[in-house]
């Protein structure tokens, strides 16, 4: 009955759900953060969530973009390759595994990511980090 309702609900919805999808679109634009960073960001988030759906969904948009299947399945426990991870990665994933189990974006990791992001990246983190989460939520439900 209520999976029925959200999908009611979506399907008389749709002008806001194409509108709300082109703010996914705009995060994925060109700027301050490499675009592997978005994908990875996006990645860890939905894997951290246990959203296997928007997770699967995106790993051939993150692999086009040249992010590894190693990485990718290191996601699982990236604290146990490190190795595989440069500096700024291992700080957003840092960041993100921080803000997903506090749900505050100011933390422990935020001192490591400012001194390898610049202000308009971490901001755009952010962003994603928070567009992505939401959009777990939303999936949990209709789900």
């Amino acid at each position: 009955m209520l999976m029925n309702f959200f999908k009611d609900l979506l399907d008389t919805n749709k002008e806001i759900i194409k509108d709300n999808a082109s703010i996914f679109a705009g995060l994925m634009k060109v700027g301050a953060l490499s675009s592997q960073c978005k994908n990875l960001a996006i990645l860890y988030i939905t894997r951290q969530n246990k959203n296997e759906i928007c997770f699967e969904s995106h790993c051939p948009v993150a692999k086009e973009d040249g992010i590894s299947d190693k990485k990718i399945e290191a996601l699982n426990n990236f604290n146990d390759y490190l190795d595989l991870f440069d500096d700024k990665e291992k700080s957003i994933l840092k960041y993100i595994d921080q803000y997903i189990k506090t749900e505050t974006f100011i933390n422990n990791s935020y001192l490591e990511l400012k001194e390898k992001l610049t202000e308009a990246e971490i901001l755009e983190l952010q962003s994603i980090i928070m567009a992505y989460s939401s959009v777990n939520q939303i999936v949990d439900i209709i789900s």
